[in-house]
């Protein structure tokens, strides 16, 4: 049944070709549409593959981060039904922040709904959502397939 909803959620999702922003098609690009990336993803039909992927997914932001030379704070929190808007507590740090949530696929219905009431930049993987706080940028969506 997993594979039958993220293919549905591939119709809606676009490539990196379809991000206009720079700053997104950078972290995307430099991330998840190369051969490191490419040659060590798979399908997560379960729980320790999904893990394992998480923490490649960490990695490649990790690098793009010092890359970039980007003083950016990255978190990493599960993504479940008690999970409160963080917009509030991203603009009261002194240092921007990149809050990656996992499992959105067993909550897809609560994080559709987070993403239309939470401002910021917003990027939906499927498995994955980054919530980025960047004040030069206006709020924007993204659904963008890296599997």
């Amino acid at each position: 049944m997993l594979w039958m909803r993220y293919l549905l959620y591939t119709f809606r999702a676009t490539t990196h070709h379809g991000v206009h922003s720079p700053f997104i098609f950078s972290l995307i690009t430099h991330c998840f549409y190369n051969r490191a990336w490419r040659s060590r993803t798979f399908f997560p039909y379960s729980e320790k593959k999904y893990k394992q992927l998480t923490l490649l997914f960490k990695a490649q932001i990790n690098s793009w981060l010092a890359a970039h030379k980007l003083d950016y704070q990255l978190e990493i929190l599960e993504f479940n039904n008690q999970i409160k808007p963080i917009t509030a507590t991203l603009k009261s740090q002194n240092r921007p922040r990149i809050v990656c949530y996992t499992h959105l696929h067993k909550h897809r219905k609560k994080w559709e709904g987070y993403l239309k009431n939470n401002p910021g930049i917003l990027i939906d993987f499927y498995f994955w959502g980054c919530q980025i706080e960047r004040d030069i940028q206006v709020n924007q969506i993204f659904y963008l397939k890296i599997l």
